[in-house]
């Protein structure tokens, strides 16, 4: 098994199979019910068949109802998942990983703020750099995911 970055933001599935994966962080991120799919995605177009897809390492389920969240007044977009945000750290970003700008849940600045940050030395793609490691890696706009917090969306 392997860590396959190159492959972050791509939409995987075994052919034959109606599992679909996320990659994030070189590791496949199975995607639990439609719903929580279409929450983050723009459609199902662009899932891509890969025979290999058992090769790739697996990370952390998302969590069934992740959603993407933004304050009111604020431009600042973030994954919330299992009680966590994440931010989203730039449009290229939302493009590689093909998230909806449409079902942005818009919510009260206090709820963002009272959600803990996921990771927050990998906000915006920012790694962490373990004691010992050398140089910092260069930073990449892959997402760190978790699980679901509940946000209705706002008419």
């Amino acid at each position: 098994m392997g860590l396959r970055r190159d492959l972050d933001g791509l939409r995987l599935q075994l052919p034959g199979d109606p599992a679909i994966y996320l990659m994030d962080a070189g590791k496949k991120r199975h995607i639990p019910n439609p719903p929580t799919y279409n929450n983050l995605f723009r459609d199902w177009n662009g899932v891509v068949p890969d025979p290999d897809l058992n090769s790739i390492d697996t990370g952390t389920e998302i969590s069934n109802g992740a959603v993407l969240a933004q304050a009111f007044g604020d431009a600042a977009v973030y994954l919330i998942d299992g009680g966590q945000k994440r931010h989203i750290g730039n449009p290229a970003t939302m493009d590689r990983y093909y998230l909806n700008w449409n079902t942005i849940q818009h919510v009260a600045p206090i709820i963002i703020a009272s959600i803990p940050n996921r990771c927050p030395d990998c906000l915006a793609g920012v790694k962490r750099i373990e004691p010992g490691a050398g140089a910092p890696p260069k930073p990449s706009f892959g997402l760190e995911w978790g699980f679901s917090f509940p946000i209705t969306r706002s008419s």
